[in-house]
């Protein structure tokens, strides 16, 4: 799929680490403090700058509570991907939860309307 583009799978890994990192409500600091590593180290790892070893990865995925398949996202024969931008999940993760669930309850209303037609 990437070939040998290892700097574009770094940065969908990376992605995937600070959706997972902003779902759990942990700041780069805390993260880094958990996994006894840097903040500069997370920072680098989220933007696809530096490469994680196994042994961090499998660590990352414990404490976000996210499997590797959701870290590795499509990176392995992938057929189709699914269809959403990041940076919005990014921003709706970084809301507050009263903002989440006004959020939540326009998606549901919307959803719903689409259904009746």
């Amino acid at each position: 799929m990437f070939g040998d583009n290892m700097n574009e799978i770094a940065k969908i890994i990376g992605n995937h680490i600070k959706i997972a990192r902003l779902n759990k409500g942990l700041s780069q600091e805390q993260l880094a403090e958990i996994c006894d590593v840097s903040t500069k180290y997370i920072s680098a790892l989220e933007v696809g700058k530096s490469n994680g070893s196994v042994g961090l990865l499998i660590k990352l995925c414990n404490i976000l509570e996210v499997s590797p398949n959701y870290l590795f996202g499509n990176l392995f024969n992938a057929t189709e991907e699914i269809p959403f931008n990041n940076d919005v999940l990014i921003q709706y993760l970084k809301l507050s939860d009263t903002n989440k669930e006004f959020v939540d309850s326009i998606i549901t209303h919307m959803y719903n309307i689409e259904r009746k037609k």
